[in-house]
């Protein structure tokens, strides 16, 4: 089947944002008199905050709603986007390739709509998107196939004629329970994790070639 879309995961793909959640969480749980670093945070890479907050909760014994650490979280990780973010090397240039293409283009992140609208409108690249979709609007977050089922439905294209980009485990495995192709691109945070599940898989975007994609499709 020909690839008539690309679907883009944000956080670890497009924005180097992966440290600025572990760095978020952990200052925040710390107020909480509990230490948190990246070996509990790489069991959650990928996932909605609405599922790991509970689970957060649970593991460290702390005495707050999943309400009130996603709200706290969310304040410390907003801040450091805004003096932080930055794009992933070759993201840029990826998608001025997809834009020129003409394949329909959209991002499928699990962070909620808020996260995506500020990342996005940080890095100045909106314009290069058909549909933003969150995981705010969808019951369950990756690895189920929810959020791209919904992308592929938004974009009136075929799931078997979708291309998603991702660098966890959890979003390589959503999107080929959805019927997609994947592409895995891990960031330092996912380089640990199991990705053979994916059709290809690259270093960096900066080694992403659209037409080979295409034409090995």
């Amino acid at each position: 089947m020909p690839i008539q879309a690309l679907i883009f995961d944000m956080d670890g793909v497009l924005v180097d944002s992966e440290p600025l959640h572990l760095e978020a969480y952990s200052r925040y749980i710390a107020s909480h008199g509990k230490p948190y670093g990246k070996s509990h945070n790489s069991q959650f890479l990928g996932r909605k905050d609405t599922e790991i907050a509970p689970l957060i909760i649970e593991q460290f014994e702390l005495r707050i709603s999943p309400e009130e650490l996603i709200k706290g979280k969310d304040e410390i990780f907003f801040s450091l986007v805004r003096d932080q973010a930055r794009p992933m090397p070759g993201s840029r240039e990826v998608l001025c390739e997809a834009k020129k293409s003409g394949l329909k283009v959209a991002l499928a992140s699990s962070s909620k709509t808020s996260a995506i609208e500020l990342i996005v409108g940080c890095l100045e690249i909106g314009h290069f998107f058909d549909h933003l979709v969150s995981g705010d609007e969808v019951p369950h977050g990756k690895p189920a196939p929810d959020i791209f089922t919904l992308t592929s439905k938004r974009l009136s294209v075929p799931a078997a004629e979708c291309l998603v980009i991702e660098d966890t485990e959890n979003g390589v495995r959503a999107a080929k329970s959805a019927g997609m192709l994947c592409l895995a691109v891990p960031c330092e945070a996912t380089s640990h994790q199991d990705h053979s599940m994916a059709d290809w898989k690259l270093a960096s975007l900066k080694d992403f070639d659209l037409a080979s994609l295409i034409s090995d499709a």
